[in-house]
């Protein structure tokens, strides 16, 4: 990330150890982590369908108050 005067960062970059300059930090390494084999997989299967892959507390929340199908 560049340094930017007029840009912030958000509130979750800020809780992770982002900063605004070309150190290393907790958030650069949370993007260029890979997801393991099991979790590639999975967002395969919802990209697969028009589903969310997200947590099981949020898909539950989904299917009370929708009527949608959240699993895959």
């Amino acid at each position: 990330m560049r340094y930017d005067p007029p840009l912030t960062l958000h509130p979750t970059q800020h809780a992770l150890g982002a900063r605004n300059d070309d150190r290393g930090d907790a958030y650069r390494a949370l993007l260029r982590a890979a997801p393991n084999d099991e979790d590639l997989a999975a967002i395969r299967a919802y990209q697969q369908q028009p589903r969310a892959y997200a947590r099981d507390d949020f898909r539950a929340m989904v299917k009370a108050k929708t009527p949608r199908f959240v699993g895959v």
